[in-house]
């Protein structure tokens, strides 16, 4: 898919129009999944947690919950998808969701 593709080339905002005008839901989920992880592993996480998502910042939370407890917490903090998460919430201004992941995190960090 287009938003895929555009991603991988580093064109994040070719890639985001792209991503939310998909109108097919898997096709979105699947592209949008992609998108995260391009945009974490090209150090773009800032720039990822500010695209509006308008209609679908519920995906977006799906898709970074999914990365943050599914993670090693031993990899670079620039990496982590529980901050990004955090960082995600704090944006949407979803500001206890936001303390229940940094709760989380510091769960998983004493139990591993």
């Amino acid at each position: 898919p287009a938003a895929g593709r555009a991603a991988e080339a580093g064109d994040y905002d070719q890639a985001y129009k792209a991503l939310s005008s998909n109108p097919c839901p898997s096709q979105k989920h699947a592209c949008l999944k992609r998108f995260v992880v391009v945009m974490v592993e090209a150090g773009q996480a800032k720039r990822l947690v500010n695209y509006p998502y308008h209609g679908f910042k519920a995906e977006v939370v799906s898709v970074l919950e999914f990365k943050a407890r599914n993670s090693d917490l031993r990899q670079n903090q620039l990496k982590n998808y529980y901050n990004l998460l955090f960082a995600f919430h704090v944006q949407i201004k979803m500001y206890q969701h936001a303390a229940a992941t940094a709760y989380e995190h510091v769960l998983r960090l004493q139990n591993e």
